[in-house]
C-alpha cells in the first residue's frame, strides 16, 4: 500500500546535451512506500494527488537508465540510496568530496558549499525545495572542484 507520508522525488540530470548544449532533465515526484523526507522534499500534497508508482517501478526506471560505469554525483546520496534500496559502485558526494572541518559525521551544507565556493545563493526559493537546483549545483561544485584541482597539478 502507497501512503501519503511516504513521498520521494527523483531528479536527473544527465550530463548528455540536447542540441541546444544543455543537460537534459527527467524529473519524476513519487509516492512510495519507503521514501520519507516531505519537508525537505518540496513535494506537495498536490503532487501526491493519484500518485500510484511504487517504488520497485523507480527502481526499474533507475536500473534501465544506469550502467555499471555510471558515475552519480549528488549530495549525501547515501540518503537517497538507502531510501531507493539502491547500491551503486561509483559515487561522487560532494559532502564528501568537501568535507566539514569538524570531520565525520559532520557534513557541510549543501548551500553553504555553494556560497562559499562558487559565490552563490541556493535553496532560498520560499516555495520549497528545488531537486534539480540541486543537482545542478553538485555538477557545478564538482566541475569546479576538477579545474581547481587541475591547476595545483600544473
Amino acid at each position: 500500500m502507497i501512503t501519503r507520508q511516504r513521498t520521494c522525488r527523483t531528479r536527473l540530470i544527465s550530463t548528455k546535451k540536447n542540441r541546444h548544449g544543455i543537460p537534459y532533465e527527467q524529473s519524476e515526484q513519487h509516492r512510495l512506500a519507503d521514501c520519507h523526507r516531505i519537508l525537505f522534499s518540496g513535494v506537495t500534497e498536490e503532487d501526491l494527488e493519484n500518485t500510484t508508482i511504487t517504488i520497485r517501478d523507480v527502481q526499474a526506471v533507475l536500473l534501465s537508465m544506469f550502467c555499471s560505469d555510471s558515475i552519480l554525483i549528488g549530495h549525501s546520496l547515501e540518503s537517497d540510496l538507502f531510501a531507493l534500496k539502491l547500491i551503486h559502485s561509483t559515487v561522487v558526494d560532494t559532502a564528501i568530496v568537501f568535507p566539514h572541518r569538524l570531520g565525520p559525521p559532520h557534513k557541510r551544507a549543501l548551500r553553504n558549499l555553494m556560497a562559499d565556493y562558487l559565490k552563490r545563493i541556493i535553496q532560498d526559493n520560499v516555495e520549497g525545495h528545488d531537486s534539480s537546483e540541486d543537482a545542478r549545483a553538485c555538477m557545478e561544485l564538482m566541475l569546479w572542484k576538477i579545474k581547481e584541482d587541475a591547476k595545483v597539478m600544473r
